[in-house]
């Protein structure tokens, strides 16, 4: 007996359906596992563009400080010279710790010592001199220009590193991205191969012919060999049915 068209189908239809969702769930948690990965890493590479920033943000407020308390004499701007000289070695901390490779800690390290020699001979010099008694420097104040000038090279250094690294990265994100929906595309193509096998199957379902039970009124008359009595099948009255196959006797008239 020929096999239920949904009995046969119901297994391609199993594999379709599991195959379909499997490739949905595939793209969607592949896709946002890259997403969230590009997205740490830019945040850490915004994290270290702050720290290098505040670096320089600090080292500034401690230059406008010295040079007003140089021209002036007035205390008061040593308390925002200290402020920027007491943060600055937190922003260094950060910046090497959010630094995303050797390169760019590497020119953190210039940035600070280029500070270093700027606090060492031209800011404490400066802060250190008597209150109340304007010390303006030519020399002193044309040194110090160039030194933070130099610090300002090398931060711009460091925020190039740093946005280099962004370039990088981002290639890298869409590279991989784009491998992903080329191997995505190809897993499409499963389906579609199942599908056409299912297409098949139900055309050859549908196109095949019956297989019903012949009648047996359909099949030839049995011809009995020759000098051997025909059998055939008689209605005779028996009161309890139909004799079937009964030989009749010579002298009974054969129609």
């Amino acid at each position: 007996m020929r096999k239920p068209i949904a009995a046969t189908l119901r297994p391609q239809f199993t594999w379709l359906v599991l195959l379909l969702l499997s490739i949905g769930a595939a793209r969607l948690l592949a896709g946002h596992y890259l997403a969230g990965v590009h997205d740490g890493r830019l945040q850490a590479l915004d994290d270290a563009r702050q720290a290098n920033q505040r670096m320089l943000q600090d080292l500034t407020d401690i230059e406008t400080a010295a040079l007003r308390y140089q021209l002036t004499g007035d205390p008061a701007y040593l308390e925002a010279f200290r402020a920027g000289s007491a943060d600055y070695p937190v922003a260094r901390t950060a910046a090497l710790r959010t630094a995303p490779d050797d390169r760019t800690r590497v020119l953190v390290r210039d940035q600070d010592q280029a500070a270093q020699r700027w606090l060492a001979q031209v800011a404490l010099p400066i802060s250190a001199l008597p209150a109340g008694r304007p010390g303006a420097d030519a020399d002193r104040s044309a040194r110090g220009k160039d030194l933070f000038d130099a610090i300002r090279a090398a931060n711009v250094a460091v925020t190039t590193a740093v946005e280099d690294t962004r370039k990088t990265t981002t290639a890298a994100y869409r590279r991989t991205d784009r491998v992903l929906e080329a191997a995505l595309a190809l897993l499409s193509l499963l389906p579609a191969l199942i599908a056409v096998r299912v297409y098949r199957s139900v055309r050859a379902l549908l196109t095949a012919p019956p297989t019903t039970p012949r009648d047996p009124l359909d099949e030839p008359p049995a011809t009995a060999p020759v000098g051997e009595p025909v059998i055939h099948d008689l209605d005779l009255p028996t009161g309890g049915g139909r004799i079937a196959g009964a030989a009749l006797p010579d002298h009974v008239h054969r129609p």
